[in-house]
């Protein structure tokens, strides 16, 4: 474990690294810019759980901003689960963000593997069975008035939340599947061993956007209008048939890879 003053030592050094300070100029608070600015150094710089965190003080003359602003910044990553608290402690680190990628599936995949006592959760939050819009139609190569299942699901590690799935199937080729728990959680996993069915073959776009459904903000555990990365896709079969359309939205300080169109 290394001492509080060597940690606010690497803060120093990773401000250096980056050039980088809070903007007064813009709608996004100050505290929520540091506690961002503050996950990102908590990634890059090498501590650990148990490590001592930078005090508050050190903090406001670092970042040029109040103690007030730097205490609700320390109080977002509290909320994250990623420092704690203790009195006559101060602030230190539970946990560092894990740098996590996925791309709809069972498993997730890494940039960097977690430990081997990380905690990969996909939990459901809803599903229905709904009419086909007209894009989800066209996409799915459904007939008009043909119905599609629904499905939302969120992925966590350590119980911190990476992405929120949002995706939608032909009804009439898994005619059960609205009634049947998931296997593992996974919706993947149940197409493969229920349905003989695994999404072989895609395309996808990532592009910018702002958090704006309260639910999905909630489960993302980000403020309203945050800025986040949202991949738009449609999934293939070993037929090439059209399987899957999905909305699937990546948390912040997650590394991507694997961006374009994927094959066997």
């Amino acid at each position: 474990m290394i001492t509080r003053k060597k940690t606010e030592e690497l803060l120093v050094d990773f401000l250096k690294t980056l050039a980088l300070e809070t903007n007064a100029d813009t709608s996004t608070p100050r505290y929520f810019q540091l506690s961002r600015i503050l996950m990102h150094f908590l990634r890059a710089s090498g501590v650990h759980s148990g490590d001592p965190f930078p005090s508050e003080d050190t903090l406001a003359s670092c970042f040029n901003v109040s103690r007030t602003t730097a205490n609700k910044a320390v109080q977002e990553l509290v909320k994250a689960g990623w420092l704690g608290r203790e009195s006559g402690r101060g602030s230190f680190i539970l946990q560092v963000p894990s740098r996590i990628v996925t791309l709809l599936r069972e498993r997730l995949g890494v940039v960097e593997p977690p430990t081997p006592a990380a905690q990969v959760r996909i939990s459901e939050i809803r599903r229905a069975v709904a009419p086909a819009d007209a894009k989800i139609t066209q996409a799915l190569h459904l007939k008009r008035g043909e119905k599609v299942l629904q499905f939302r699901l969120l992925y966590t590690v350590n119980a911190l939340p990476v992405m929120v799935l949002d995706s939608r199937l032909p009804q009439h080729r898994f005619s059960n599947l609205g009634d049947i728990p998931l296997k593992t959680g996974s919706l993947y996993v149940t197409l493969r061993e229920e349905y003989g069915c695994s999404i072989h073959w895609g395309e996808w776009n990532v592009e910018a956007y702002e958090v704006l459904e309260d639910e999905l903000a909630d489960l993302l555990g980000v403020p309203p209008f945050s800025p986040i990365l949202l991949f738009t896709g449609i999934g293939h079969d070993k037929q090439l048939e059209p399987t899957e359309i999905y909305k699937c939205y990546i948390n912040q300080g997650i590394k991507v890879r694997g961006i374009g169109t994927y094959k066997p």
